[in-house]
Parts: C-alpha cells; structure tokens; sequence
C-alpha cells in the first residue's frame, strides 16, 4: 500500500518533490487549492495531470492556510518540512527535501520527470516571471533580440500577465496558451533550450535535463543543478 504526502508549498516545490515521493513510496498527496485567476484554476488543477503521469494521484484540501497548517486530512509525510532545514536558501530544494525526510542524497541533480522525451522542436521557449528577480543583472531586452536573430521561433509561455509585461518592456513576442504543468511540460521538452528565471519553467526543466538558461536570484543557490545543461544569465 502507498503513502501518503501533503505539501502547502508552491507547484516549484511540489514538483520538486516527485522523486523524494519516490522513493517514500508515496503514490498520493494533498495539494492545497489555492486558485489563480481564471481561467487557470488552481494549483491543484494545474498540477494534477502532470502528477498523474508520474503514478502520484493528486487530491485538493482547503486552501488560504499558512505554511505547514493543514485541516482534516491525514498523511504519512509533509514535504514541507525542509523548510525549516537550516540549508534554505543555499542547498537545492532537492536535496533539502532529503535531508528533511531521512533520505541520502544521492542523484538529486538528475533528471526525475519520467515519460517525455526531449527533442528540438525548432522553438524556444521564455517563461519569465515578476518574481525573485531582485538584482537582477540579465538585459532581457538583449536576451531576446539575440534568439529573434538566430531566425528561429520564439514563444513566451506562464500567465498572460506576466506576457504582457514582457510585451511592453522587451518587444511583442508570440504567446502559447497551456492550461496546466503537463501542457507546460511537453511544450517545453520539445523546445531547443528554455530561458527562464526562477519559476516553475526552471523546475521542470531541470526534471526532464533540459538545455535551461536561468536569471537565477542573486546570492541564491537553492535551485542550482550545477549541470552542463544548467546556464546562469546572471553573471
């Protein structure tokens, strides 16, 4: 018989911890339904698909609660827990999510998303968000000036907000619609190389050992991989 888990965290976070469930043998979690603006749904909505594929059935609990506070539910391990690790903000998420639940860590830096096979689709893909982007040093005007010149596609992927930002501050650029984390996942898989900062593009590139190029947050180094598919912008 699985385990159970639950997490208050954020979809970075919950999809970070598909293979510590993995190796807890955990095959469903409790995901607080915490809604975005419409048509997006909510986290749980987002992430349940993706889940899926990964043999971890999703089920919503009541969201708008702190971190760790959950109500009326019951589970063998609460992948929250590395955040009170003394390594936040240093140590890969991965890898805190470990130490917290008793695990080695061993390959935490390696590929845990099953099932998609990655490929040049002829496209790149840029999923920006407002967020962590504090010091920031990357010219994303420059960034994306030199991809419209290779003559391949460009498209933006994440909220349509968060395009129309992008839009104003760097120039128009083509948005693709994906309702959830799956459909975000296969459009990435299949494009050339991801440019991102540190949002839940980056995790999902990392999960599947996608080329990735990331405005990661300055002084932070809690999502590094420190693999040859792992490109800094900030430098």
């Amino acid at each position: 018989m699985g385990k159970v888990a639950a997490s208050t965290g954020g979809v970075g976070d919950i999809i970070y911890g598909i293979p510590i469930m993995r190796r807890l043998k955990v095959d469903k979690i409790f995901i607080k339904e915490n809604f975005y603006y419409p048509p997006y749904g909510s986290m749980y909505t987002a992430l349940k698909p993706l889940l899926h594929t990964q043999g971890i059935e999703a089920f919503p609990t009541k969201g708008g609660l702190p971190f760790n506070v959950y109500e009326g539910i019951s589970f063998d391990y609460d992948l929250d827990k590395f955040r009170y690790h003394g390594t936040r903000g240093v140590m890969h998420i991965i890898k805190s999510m470990c130490l917290a639940c008793r695990l080695a860590p061993v390959d935490w830096n390696v590929p845990f998303i099953k099932g998609f096979s990655c490929y040049h689709g002829n496209y790149f893909v840029i999923h920006l968000t407002q967020r962590w982007r504090e010091g920031s040093k990357v010219k994303w005007k420059n960034v994306y000036d030199s991809l419209r010149l290779s003559g391949i596609k460009v498209f933006f992927c994440g909220f349509p907000e968060d395009h129309e930002i992008f839009c104003k501050e760097y120039g128009d650029i083509e948005f693709k619609h994906t309702e959830n984390l799956l459909e975000l996942t296969y459009f990435i898989s299949g494009a050339n190389a991801l440019y991102c900062n540190q949002g839940v593009a980056l995790t999902i590139a990392q999960g599947l050992g996608k080329e990735y190029y990331c405005d990661f947050k300055m002084h932070k180094t809690n999502t590094r991989f420190y693999t040859k598919n792992e490109h800094n912008l900030n430098v």
